[in-house]
């Protein structure tokens, strides 16, 4: 399920918590609700409560408390469980001696 607005200028920002930082459902409410955000066109400023300040827009970079993020040349997939190049569209997923292999070539 996928959830659209209809409209040229929409900003989302997806903030994701768990009950070891939070403690609870009602906490992650609480700490999103209080984050700042302010918007200028289409560049927005927010400050998350696990992440500081992040800036963002249509033109300049991601930047994080100031650094900028690579938004490219890095892999879909790098972690203990699946390595694959962004583009590659056939997966072996590894866990002790058991493997999953997904190929979305077919179709």
């Amino acid at each position: 399920i996928e959830l659209r607005v209809n409209s040229p200028d929409t900003i989302w920002i997806c903030e994701l918590g768990d009950e070891a930082a939070y403690g609870s459902l009602e906490g992650f409410m609480e700490h999103i609700l209080k984050a700042p955000v302010e918007c200028n066109g289409m560049n927005v400023a927010y400050t998350s409560p696990s992440l500081g300040e992040i800036r963002f827009g249509w033109s300049g970079p991601l930047l994080v408390n100031g650094e900028a993020i690579a938004l490219h040349g890095y892999p879909r997939f790098e972690n203990p469980y699946v390595q694959a190049a962004l583009g590659i569209r056939k997966y072996r997923v590894r866990l002790d001696d058991e493997i999953l292999a997904w190929d979305f070539r077919m179709g």
